[in-house]
């Protein structure tokens, strides 16, 4: 009876963690299943909490998404390293390695990978100057090369790429930074495209 004789209703603590429980599991199992779409499997795992289970769904997941989203959740540093080395998918590859920090593999994402966004996001994440020089060096594509060798603000390495340069806009990107007016002058009177003669124009306008 509680202070005003009134009877107190008694909460069953055990129950309601069994109950709790079984949400969880029946959420792991919608996470880790191959029958719903994408949205409902990342909603049911954004609600898990319990690290056991997050665990168990970044062994065991049928989609490489929830695998990879639940080793981050639960920290699982052993799931991401096998994603990255195993995974086929870019993507995946890109987000273990950013949550792990490694490096190298993200310099052989951004020097190599299929999609700019991909690369761009890829370098984005790299601090080594060493790697940013390899990129400079053996990327596949200029625009890769010009973004690494902005990174690491050395106006020779850029005055050294500009020459193979045949992307009127990258020439005029690094030609505005190490303010080569030659090129500027160039573009300006010969550039494909009449905005890119109206930027050179201008920016030999403000260097004066």
């Amino acid at each position: 009876m509680g202070k005003n004789g009134k009877s107190v209703k008694k909460v069953d603590i055990s129950t309601d963690k069994a109950r709790h429980i079984e949400d969880l599991n029946k959420l792991a199992g919608l996470a880790g299943s191959n029958n719903e779409n994408y949205p409902s499997r990342k909603e049911a795992l954004d609600s898990i909490d319990d690290p056991d289970i997050l665990g168990e769904l970044a062994k065991s997941a049928s989609d490489e998404w929830i695998k990879l989203e639940a080793a981050i959740k639960c920290n699982n540093r052993h799931i991401l390293h096998d994603l990255l080395k195993s995974s086929v998918n870019e993507n995946v590859r890109l987000e273990a390695a950013i949550e792990l920090d490694d490096q190298n593999t993200l310099s052989d994402i951004a020097k190599n990978g299929a999609e700019y966004y991909v690369q761009d996001i890829a370098l984005n994440h790299i601090t080594n100057k060493k790697l940013l020089l390899d990129i400079v060096s053996n990327g596949i594509s200029n625009r890769i090369k010009v973004t690494a060798a902005f990174k690491i603000h050395d106006k020779q390495i850029l005055k050294n790429l500009i020459n193979d340069m045949k992307d009127d806009w990258l020439r005029f990107k690094i030609a505005s930074f190490i303010e080569d007016r030659d090129i500027l002058r160039e573009l300006a009177l010969h550039a494909c495209d009449t905005y890119i003669q109206r930027q050179a124009e201008q920016r030999l306008h403000n260097m004066d």
